[in-house]
């Protein structure tokens, strides 16, 4: 196994980052679209969940990786 340059994850490791920010983001939108369907009062921190959630997709473009 080679050793890694400083600074770059291995192809397993950008694999799995990625599922777990789509599977991050999936869900803070599934619950963003359960707070406006179910209740007004937590509705506040779902929409705060779901500016999160933007944030990483801008991050993620802005850094030149693949977004989907």
């Amino acid at each position: 196994m080679a050793p890694c340059e400083l600074g770059s994850n291995p192809p397993q490791t950008q694999e799995r980052t990625k599922t777990m920010l789509m599977t991050i983001a999936i869900l803070l939108i599934l619950l963003w679209l359960l707070g406006i369907v179910t209740s007004y009062t937590i509705g506040g921190f779902i929409h705060i969940l779901l500016v999160i959630a933007i944030i990483v997709f801008l991050v993620r473009i802005i850094q030149g990786r693949r977004v989907l």
